[in-house]
């Protein structure tokens, strides 16, 4: 089944991984021999080497089966690299539309080549220079009932302060298991977390050493309460005086304006809300704070927002940031250093430019290999600046009967609120299509 042992019929989802689960789910939407496949997001929450092998697959299966694929996400580097036709997609409505060489290389609005330029880098901050320790983690072991193996397997890892150390790992890899004993929401079996108390010597956790933030912030956020509330009962559950003057002063550390106080998490955008979640978490004025997936879901703008909010704080305040992450082209664009974790342990560890430059382990180079090609954006700083307002301005009539598809991909998660898309012509047979949408 699709490169799957048979036995796998015989296990729940919970037994599989990340990338076994995605290539049952498309096993079942293949079941009734459909002429188009959408596929929404299938890849988000996979690692590089996970995400090839799942979009290997369609592209084989496209090729098989002569299918009309519509590929939904929110990664443009990934729809460039696997897509024949782009369209660019946001607030409800088709912005621009073309061929993949077009798209990149001839962006004609300025919202995709906002898009193109995300994948340029982010901006460059000050690097300060590594501090002292921060928290050092010994040797951790984290077991749950009825597991196979360890979460968490001789975990050893050290943070110091104004460095971001990335962690990077598959899915079920113990990433998270890792972060949340670090910050006392998971007790270890054994081993042991210290924190630098200031003084010459150790303390274990606290809110004032380390905060967590956590991958989805629309469901990490109160939906009742503003922007203005949930500071105020962080600070107040810091100890500081929760008056509107901490309160500004938090939103201006992560590059927020004050008209978001009164605002709650469902009008703001997946970024918006992130960076709020950051401000929350920086409320007991931590030492280390540790994103946990933190930009999966965003897009590349967004995304490229986020990553430099964390780089400034970094600069400003000489921040232990510990950067988790299973995409590891985005931990590359943000760590000092990259710490790789397999099956719970961590197999490689050591600068961000010798790990990626020269990876030692086989595990490392594979997924390295894996991440998709970045784009050729010379064309997004000197494309033409003529705008696309309708869809109808850039559908002409060989991809007139392509909209159904179209409609369809872009329908698919109705709380986006921007993106990018991308379609084939319905008459080709064997296209592939996909679409991008933020969170």
């Amino acid at each position: 089944m699709w490169g799957l042992d048979a036995g796998i019929a015989d296990r729940y989802p919970h037994e599989l991984s990340g990338g076994m689960r995605q290539r049952v789910a498309i096993a079942a939407a293949l079941a009734p021999k459909p002429q188009v496949l959408i596929a929404d997001e299938p890849t988000t929450a996979l690692d590089a080497q996970m995400q090839s092998g799942v979009l290997d697959l369609l592209d084989l299966l496209r090729d098989e089966r002569q299918l009309t694929l519509v590929l939904i996400t929110h990664d443009l580097a990934l729809a460039a690299q696997r897509a024949d036709h782009l369209v660019v997609f946001r607030d409800g409505r088709v912005v621009e539309t073309g061929s993949r060489d077009d798209i990149i290389r001839h962006p004609r609005t300025a919202y995709t080549r906002e898009l193109l330029a995300a994948h340029t880098g982010i901006g460059e901050t000050a690097r300060p220079a590594i501090g002292k320790t921060v928290v050092r983690a010994e040797h951790l072991v984290k077991r749950f009932a009825s597991a196979p193996r360890p979460a968490v397997d001789d975990v050893s890892l050290e943070v110091h302060a104004g460095e971001i150390l990335g962690l990077v790992g598959a899915s079920g890899s113990g990433k998270s298991t890792v972060a949340r004993c670090l910050v006392h929401l998971e007790r270890p079996d054994s081993g042991d977390v210290r924190y630098a108390d200031g003084k010459g010597g150790t303390t274990g956790w606290s809110m004032h050493v380390a905060q967590l933030v956590f991958q989805n912030p629309y469901q990490s956020l109160n939906p009742t309460m503003t922007v203005r509330q949930t500071l105020a009962e962080a600070l107040h559950a810091s100890g500081e005086t929760a008056d509107d003057t901490h309160i500004r002063r938090l939103l201006d550390v992560v590059g927020l304006e004050t008209e978001y106080l009164d605002r709650k998490p469902g009008t703001l955008s997946g970024g918006q809300c992130q960076r709020v979640a950051i401000a929350r978490a920086l409320a007991p004025q931590p030492k280390l704070l540790v994103a946990d997936e933190a930009v999966t879901a965003l897009d590349a703008n967004v995304q490229r927002h986020v990553l430099e909010t964390l780089l400034s704080l970094r600069e400003h305040t000489d921040l232990a940031i510990l950067f988790i992450s299973h995409d590891l082209d985005t931990v590359r664009r943000i760590a000092d250093r990259i710490a790789v974790m397999v099956d719970g342990r961590i197999i490689e560890e050591g600068a961000t430019a010798e790990v990626m430059d020269h990876p030692k382990h086989e595990y490392t180079r594979k997924l390295i290999a894996s991440v998709p090609q970045a784009l050729s954006l010379d064309a997004a700083n000197t494309a033409d600046t003529a705008d696309i307002t309708r869809e109808g301005s850039t559908v002409n009539a060989d991809t007139a009967n392509a909209a159904a598809v179209t409609n369809a991909a872009a329908v698919t998660n109705t709380t986006a609120t921007a993106g990018t898309a991308v379609a084939a012509n319905a008459n080709r047979t064997a296209n592939s299509v996909a679409t991008k949408e933020s969170r």
